[in-house]
C-alpha cells in the first residue's frame, strides 16, 4: 500500500467511533494503510487500545493506532469534505463524523468486528437483557427540546410493569427522576464514563434514543439493536 491516510478523531466517544469506521473504510477502497490517532481529551480522555482489544478484533495490519495530537490537520465531516482531500498521495484529516459510507453492510461490519476490553462488557443480572434509554441533556439543544422526560416515561411505561431498563444519560438530574418514577426498575452499573454506559447499551435488547445524537444511533448500529427515538414532535 502506497498511500497512507492520517486521521485524527476527535469529540465523544460515538463521534470518535464513528470517525473510525469511516476512515477505515475509505482506505479499504484507496488500497491505503491508515494510521487513527485517538488522542486524549478534556471531553474524553481514553485512547482506542484504552477501551478496544486488538487481538480480539483481528484486526488487518495496514490499520494501526496512536494517540497523538497532529497539527495541520483538515477537518472532514462530510462526503463533500472527503472529496477534497482523496486524491492527495498522504491524506492528514481531523474527524467526528462520517464523512464516508459506500456500503452500509461493510460499513456495519467493521464497526461490529471492533471488540472491547473485558472490563467493559457488563453481564446483566436480568434473565433477558434489559431496555436501553438513553436520555441526552446538557449540552444537546435538539435532544433536549425534541425527546423530553416525559416522552420518555410515556413510552417506558408503554411496556409490561416487570420490564427493566438501563438508563444511560449526562444529567443526574433525570437518573433521580426515573428512579422514582420506575424505583427497582433500573439495572446495571451507573457509569460517569460515557464509553461505559455506551458498551452496556449497546448490550439492550432495544435502545430508546435521543433525537439527532450519535450516541443513541452509535450503541444501536454496534450492538445491533433496534433503536426507537422517543420524539415529542
Amino acid at each position: 500500500m502506497s498511500r497512507h491516510l492520517h486521521l485524527e478523531v476527535c469529540a465523544g466517544f460515538a463521534n470518535r467511533l464513528r470517525a473510525t469506521i469511516s476512515g477505515i473504510c475509505a482506505a479499504e477502497d484507496l488500497s491505503a494503510s491508515i494510521t487513527l490517532s485517538w488522542p486524549r481529551e478534556a471531553v474524553f480522555g481514553a485512547t482506542f487500545t484504552d477501551l478496544f482489544d486488538l487481538s480480539a478484533s483481528e484486526l488487518p495490519a495496514w490499520i494501526s493506532f496512536d494517540a497523538e495530537r497532529q497539527i495541520g490537520l483538515r477537518m472532514c465531516n462530510s462526503p463533500t469534505d472527503w472529496e477534497r482531500v482523496r486524491d492527495n498521495p498522504t491524506i492528514r484529516i481531523k474527524s467526528y463524523g462520517i464523512f464516508y459510507r459506500s456500503n452500509e453492510e461493510r460499513w456495519l461490519q467493521w464497526l461490529r468486528c471492533l471488540r472491547p476490553k473485558k472490563e467493559f462488557v457488563h453481564a446483566f443480572s436480568t434473565v433477558a437483557p434489559p431496555i436501553g434509554v438513553h436520555i441526552r441533556r446538557t449540552d444537546h439543544n435538539k435532544a433536549t427540546e425534541y425527546s423530553p422526560t416525559h416522552a420518555f416515561v410515556q413510552a417506558m411505561q408503554e411496556y409490561p410493569s416487570d420490564t427493566a431498563f438501563f438508563l444511560a444519560t449526562d444529567d443526574p438530574s433525570e437518573r433521580a427522576h426515573m428512579e422514582k418514577i420506575f424505583a427497582g426498575r433500573l439495572v446495571g452499573v451507573t457509569a460517569s464514563e460515557y464509553h461505559r454506559e455506551f458498551m452496556q447499551l449497546a448490550q439492550c435488547s432495544l435502545i430508546l434514543g435521543s433525537n439527532a445524537s450519535s450516541f443513541s444511533e452509535m450503541a444501536a448500529a454496534f450492538g445491533g439493536r433496534p433503536l426507537r427515538v422517543i420524539s415529542a414532535i
